[in-house]
């Protein structure tokens, strides 16, 4: 169900996508809401990149605003960043879709953290009559990877809350803030280490307002000066 309204001649739609590392052996990266659109890296390495890096993923096939239909897109930052107290970063890696340090797994004494940069929207047709904003709400959750006995995982770096000694089951998905949204976050390997991360929701907010060509409006000035004519007499 796709997350669009219309209020005060405003197109509000809500875009959630889950992320990860493509190039592994199955396809982790799509689009949540709405449905029908598509995503891809379109720009940033597949593989092993650096201690800092930005992926740069595009939506599309969204409807953003009343001209057409489909032909609108989203362009997404999502930058990356590692820590090691172990040896110095050579890169994060990439395995099976998923992001780790060094050798792609987390270990204890690494940590990597997400945040989004700029977003911007392309529009189709009706760009010239349109004002966009985008809104990040935040990042929502993540699952993981190469679960073992013992493995644990704390969570710095938020806005609403953090974690210490977190467990949990492969592949099972995890909340970050009990349930809010989060601008960024340091996933931080405790316990015997060991994970990757992958699949990491966020969710942005697209507002297009349609402008009134000059004429237009100039019309609407006359009509309320009429109306105001008219209760006078």
């Amino acid at each position: 169900m796709a997350a669009t309204s219309f209020a005060n001649a405003a197109v509000i739609t809500t875009v959630s996508t889950e992320l990860s590392a493509l190039g592994g052996s199955n396809t982790q990266t799509q689009v949540l809401d709405p449905a029908g659109a598509t995503i891809a890296i379109t720009q940033g390495s597949t593989t092993d990149g650096g201690a800092d890096q930005t992926l740069i993923f595009t939506v599309s096939g969204l409807t953003l605003d009343s001209f057409g239909a489909g032909d609108d897109s989203l362009v997404i930052n999502l930058q990356l960043s590692a820590t090691s107290s172990l040896d110095t970063v050579s890169g994060i890696g990439r395995s099976f879709e998923a992001w780790g340090v060094n050798n792609s797994l987390i270990d204890v004494g690494e940590t990597l953290t997400f945040s989004m940069g700029t977003a911007q929207v392309n529009l189709g047709a009706g760009t010239t009559d349109i004002v966009e904003s985008v809104v990040f709400n935040g990042f929502t959750g993540f699952d993981l990877l190469n679960v073992g006995a013992g493995e644990t995982f704390d969570i710095t770096g938020t806005d609403n809350s953090d974690a210490t000694g977190v467990s949990i089951s492969q592949n099972q998905g995890y909340l970050l803030g009990g349930g809010e949204q989060e601008q960024s976050f340091t996933y931080v390997a405790s316990g015997t280490g060991g994970m990757r991360i992958y699949e990491v929701t966020n969710s942005f907010t697209v507002t297009t307002t349609a402008v009134p060509e000059p004429s237009s409006v100039a019309l609407l000035g006359f009509g309320g000066l009429a109306l105001v004519m008219r209760r006078r007499r």
